[in-house]
């Protein structure tokens, strides 16, 4: 069955309406990723046929094969997805919705397909603005996992690329000022006064050092879980390629899910969004942040 279509044969109901309808109906039956992915399927042909219709035609990039995925991670990265298709909105004068802030409990393929659900319900809005009416149906494929579901969730978000601009530093720095906030928070939990060091400026730094540092994070993450006796994170391996802000946020949206996971054992309230700084961020801003990140999480473990 694919979600997120019916409604829209009826452009006279509110969309709210229908998303409201859609909802429930997921509530009532049991989600796999693989409905996810079957989801998902329709929201990168969908993409698709927008770049067509805007005359994009180079190929993304793709995102590789992932691994060692959760629900929670596929729910992170399809908040980067919903996030492009709202700048895209707001680009062209289109309604907007709010982007649905970080899980607060655990997390279920039903979520996830909720979420796809509300991303799909944009991306029409997009289409009808286009005059775009190709809508193609995908079977369900049985055996998908949360990191087939995880790549192609990627793989959306690459295509947006093209669309409303690559993710740029900026984001970046973003989401490293919420996990200082969200390890600030949790140290508060644990009864522990964090001594906050001045943060040291660096130079020629690229991508790939700020990734570096991202996944030192990672590992430092496993040690404060396995302390916290949390089933720790499995750290994929480094990306190979060349390594651009992309795969720094995604590195950034790892780090904020595994936070997220342990928020949601101990009660903590959701690490909050914040808005994209004006200022001009580069590469050497993201490194000086994580490695205060590392300095923080170093006085917890």
């Amino acid at each position: 069955m694919r979600f997120g279509r019916s409604c829209f044969s009826f452009l006279s109901s509110p969309l709210l309406l229908c998303f409201s309808l859609l909802f429930f109906s997921l509530q009532s039956q049991a989600s796999t990723p693989s409905h996810v992915y079957q989801q998902v399927e329709s929201l990168v042909a969908d993409i698709h046929a927008i770049r067509q219709q805007q005359n994009i035609h180079e190929p993304a990039r793709d995102p590789g094969i992932q691994i060692a995925k959760t629900p929670l991670h596929v729910y992170t990265k399809g908040l980067e997805l919903f996030e492009k298709v709202q700048r895209y909105q707001k680009a062209n004068n289109l309604p907007t919705v709010p982007v649905p802030g970080l899980p607060t409990q655990n997390t279920t393929p039903s979520d996830v397909l909720a979420l796809m659900v509300q991303i799909d319900t944009q991306i029409q809005v997009i289409k009808q603005r286009l005059n775009i009416t190709s809508a193609k149906e995908y079977g369900l494929v049985p055996g998908k996992t949360p990191s087939d579901v995880y790549e192609h969730v990627w793989r959306a978000s690459l295509l947006m690329d093209e669309l409303v601009g690559a993710i740029k530093p900026a984001f970046v720095y973003r989401n490293t000022e919420r996990i200082i906030e969200g390890i600030n928070q949790l140290a508060s939990d644990m009864g522990k006064t964090l001594q906050r060091p001045e943060k040291v400026a660096v130079s020629g730094k690229k991508p790939i050092d700020a990734n570096i540092e991202g996944f030192k994070v990672l590992y430092q993450l496993v040690a404060l879980e396995r302390k916290l006796k949390i089933k720790p994170l499995r750290v994929p391996g480094f990306p190979s390629g060349n390594i651009t802000p992309s795969d720094v946020y995604d590195t950034t949206n790892n780090i904020l899910a595994e936070l997220t996971r342990i928020n949601i054992q101990r009660n903590l309230p959701v690490i909050p969004n914040k808005e994209i700084t004006n200022h001009k961020i580069t590469p050497n801003e993201v490194v000086a942040n994580m490695r205060l990140i590392q300095n923080l999480l170093n006085q917890l473990i």
